[in-house]
Formats: structure tokens, sequence, C-alpha cells
């Protein structure tokens, strides 16, 4: 049977200093991810019993996937506010250790999901890959820290961008722009702090780390072995670099 094949809106959410806590709040933090996001999907009027596709569990975020009868506007203006109102009201019964700041990215294309039997059972596709990207992003991360107000960064690709643009918006003001290569991946990537001013950007703020230093050579009787990974790929197998729990499963813990 071929695989699945549907145009989908993707919103991959990661939080922030997750590796900085223990697993049992890590548990409990993606338990609490999970109900932030259905209860800001719901608040922004988009309806999870009718245009939620999945919900995948990423360890340390999520990649939520919904119908393209969701809208643009609907996620950058409407989902992005009351997402961060979610992780504010979260925040105010919760332990500093279990407080919630999200980096957010946004994107719109062609996803693809194996049948059973073939291959991994998840989700995947160039968009999935490039919100991965931008979410990952040094800038994003970066600006969360610098604006402890803020909760949530949102990233947008540029094609997304003018769209909202072409649209006629005229709030996309509080939109900083700064170019991007994230491993095979380059261009623009438009930022916000939802319901915050956004401050400026260095031009070069969304460029890579300079590269590591090349290792010293391995001894003769032992060659390297050369792995090539060509894309991420969302999955429901802990070996892969992305972890899948089915649209309406609890995350595991």
């Amino acid at each position: 049977m071929p695989e699945t094949t549907r145009t989908a809106f993707i919103a991959v959410v990661d939080i922030e200093a997750s590796s900085a806590r223990t697993d049992f709040v890590k548990r409990m933090l993606r338990r609490s991810l999970k109900d932030i996001l259905l209860a800001a999907l719901g608040d922004s009027g988009i309806d999870p019993g009718k245009q939620l596709i999945d919900i995948i569990d990423r360890g340390d975020g999520a990649a939520v996937l919904l119908e393209a009868t969701t809208t643009r506007d609907q996620l950058t203006a409407r989902f992005a506010l009351t997402l961060r109102e979610q992780l504010r009201l979260h925040a105010l019964g919760a332990s500093a250790a279990h407080t919630i700041r999200l980096r957010l990215a946004l994107n719109i294309g062609e996803i693809s999901r194996d049948q059973p039997g073939q291959g991994f059972d998840g989700w995947s596709g160039d968009p999935i890959d490039e919100a991965c990207r931008i979410v990952d992003l040094p800038l994003l991360r970066a600006l969360l820290t610098e604006v402890p107000e803020a909760y949530l960064v949102l990233g947008i690709p540029d094609d997304w961008y003018h769209k909202l643009e072409k649209s006629g918006r005229s709030d996309l003001h509080s939109f900083r722009s700064a170019p991007f290569q994230a491993k095979e991946r380059s261009g623009t990537v438009h930022v916000q702090l939802p319901g915050l001013e956004t401050p400026s950007l260095p031009m070069d703020s969304a460029l890579p780390d300079p590269p590591l230093p090349t290792p010293a050579e391995p001894e003769a009787d032992h060659p390297p072995t050369h792995v090539s990974v060509g894309r991420d790929y969302i999955a429901r197998d802990k070996n892969t670099t992305i972890h899948s729990s089915g649209a309406n499963a609890t995350f595991h813990g």
C-alpha cells in the first residue's frame, strides 16, 4: 500500500532548558505540555476533534499536525497568543522547576505517513524538517533567555511571512528578521515574542555556531566509520531522532 500523504499545518515546540530538569520533572512537563497545547488550540478556535491530525512526542517538546482547514492567521496570531497565555497561567501555579517556556516554529506543506508494517509508523516531510531546524536555532534560544517574561518565542519561515504580508496583515512590524543556516537548510527566519515587543536582532544572530575543532586522526588499525543521515524522521521508535506517540495518547515517560 502507498504512503498516506496530505497537506498539513505544523507547529513544533521545544521546552526551554529541558535537559537541566530531573527525569521526574521532565515527565511532569510533558504531561502538562499536552494539556497546554490542547487548551491553546481550543481557545484559538481550532477544534482538536476535527482539525488535529496528530500530536507527536519529541522528548523535550512536541509536533502538532493540523488539517489544512486551519489558517496561517489563526496560528500566527490567535494560537501563539493563547499558547503564551496558557503558559503564563501554568506558571502561576508551578514551581520554577515545573515552569514551561517554549520555542515555537510554524510551517505548512506536504507530509507522509508510512502504512503499518512498512518501516516506522510515523510522519515525515520537508515542512517538518524545516520547522524542527527553526525551533532549534540559537537565535530563538537566546531571545527566550533574554526576555524572562516572554514564556514563548515564535519563528516562521520566509514564505509563511510573505503570505501573511500578501493577506494585508498590519501587525507584522512586531517580527524581526535574520538569516539562518542549519544543517542543509538556509534562508530567512522571522521571529516574534507574542504579546510583547521583540528586541532588535543583529544581522548574523541566526547564523550557525563556529564549527568544532577537527578531531585527531584515528589510529591506523581502527578506521573511522562513516554514517550518513539524510533527514530527521518523526516515528514511534525511541532510536530515531524524533519520537512519536500518536494523536491522543499520553506522552510516554
